[in-house]
């Protein structure tokens, strides 16, 4: 029976959602040729570049980094820059090149999704994100930038598997002498967290425990803490004004920037209001103006401004690190693992493995096109690969 010899955390999630879909990706390494529009998805990757930009630029500004990557990435085919010297300016001025690039059709479901263009959103959420932790950025020092970490674990068989992956950040935070594992997501909505987040969040443990031993040897203790870093993609609307002047109760989807820029006007002096000239012409009101220019009001911007408004926008969690959650991930490791080496016993035996029918992931499988015709027609038939969108990957 083929043995495992290594596993990282998507390799082993896919198994768990479908060991067929597994099969085709990592044991026959096939995939799409071409990838359906994917905003959620690119907007993520050029986020993290960003992130990690920022991060390697206070990096060398304090001296603290101690893990460079060779290179930083966006998206399919977009730009790739050195980790050694990238910045955070050098992506904004990249993502605005590759969205003048593509086709408006493309750009058109962009905007759908972010509510604004790729430079823009990315801009602002940028400025919004260092403005409001701009206390927590000083006193955290940058150590590692999307870091490789590998630890080997020992399966009950006795078979030696090489657990590995990749961290986003880890950082020291000078004022708590903490050092800190951080991963970095966004999504189209920051709501409530449930104990779903919290069981999918509790994967980072396993990280730091996987990157433990080379964290240590830089000399500032063992990592005591996971975090993890939110941001909202999509981008605030802009208000609006109802017809006497006040702000429409029906939008409320904005941030306090966008709040203040807005109500400044084109022209700081306001948001016109009615029509200039225009008087009420009867009733109590007979000859007040039926128009006027809005200002910012203090007490929006300081409603704007609490935390429970930020946290639409940004939030951060800092758990400790907890041994038993970490048992528990192990464990889940091995016992995929133990799966994984049945798939391809099978797999060598018949060409197929199980397929997990019961679950909605077939409606967005990369593969349910094969896998179906591959259950009719029979493992061991001939299938041309890009009838169904797919190819081996290249260097597999």
């Amino acid at each position: 029976m083929s043995k495992i010899s290594k596993a990282h955390y998507s390799n082993m999630v896919l198994h768990r959602k479908c060991p067929q879909a597994w099969v085709y990706r990592y044991v026959r390494n096939l995939e799409k040729i071409e990838r359906e529009i994917a905003p959620a998805l690119d907007f993520g990757n050029w986020w993290h570049a960003l992130r990690a930009a920022d991060a390697l630029e206070r990096g060398r500004e304090h001296q603290s980094i101690r893990s460079v990557p060779k290179k930083i990435t966006t998206t399919d085919r977009g730009p790739v820059f050195d980790g050694k010297t990238v910045t955070a300016q050098e992506v904004l001025d990249a993502s605005e090149k590759w969205w003048n690039r593509l086709q408006h059709e493309v750009q058109e479901e962009w905007l759908g999704f972010l509510g604004q263009n790729l430079p823009d959103r990315l801009a602002g959420a940028y400025v919004r994100w260092t403005t409001y932790w701009q206390i927590e950025r000083e006193e955290e020092h940058p150590l590692a930038v999307e870091m490789y970490w590998q630890r080997n674990i020992k399966t009950p068989s006795g078979n030696s598997v090489r657990l590995y992956g990749f961290i986003d950040e880890v950082f020291y935070n000078e004022r708590r002498n903490l050092v800190v594992v951080r991963d970095a997501k966004t999504a189209s909505n920051l709501g409530q967290v449930s104990s779903l987040d919290d069981m999918m969040d509790s994967q980072l443990q396993l990280y730091a425990w996987g990157a433990a031993p080379m964290i240590e040897k830089w000399g500032l203790g063992k990592v005591r803490a996971v975090g993890y870093d939110r941001v909202r993609s999509k981008a605030p609307k802009t208000p609006e004004l109802t017809l006497t002047g006040s702000l429409k109760k029906s939008i409320t989807d904005f941030d306090w920037m966008t709040y203040e820029q807005w109500a400044k006007g084109p022209d700081g002096l306001g948001v016109m209001w009615g029509k200039e000239g225009e008087v009420y012409a009867s009733g109590k009101k007979k000859g007040e103006p039926k128009w006027g220019r809005y200002l910012p009001e203090g007490q929006v911007i300081a409603e704007l401004q609490t935390d429970i408004k930020q946290s639409i926008w940004f939030r951060r969690t800092l758990t400790p690190i907890n041994m038993n959650l970490v048992r528990v991930h192990l464990q889940s490791v091995l016992d995929t693992v133990d799966a994984q080496e049945k798939t391809m016993e099978r797999f060598e035996k018949s060409g197929d493995a199980p397929r997990n029918l019961a679950s909605s992931n077939c409606k967005w499988c990369d593969y349910a096109s094969l896998c179906r015709a591959e259950m009719f027609g029979g493992a061991g038939g001939s299938y041309d690969l890009a009838e169904h969108n797919l190819r081996e990957r290249p260097n597999s």
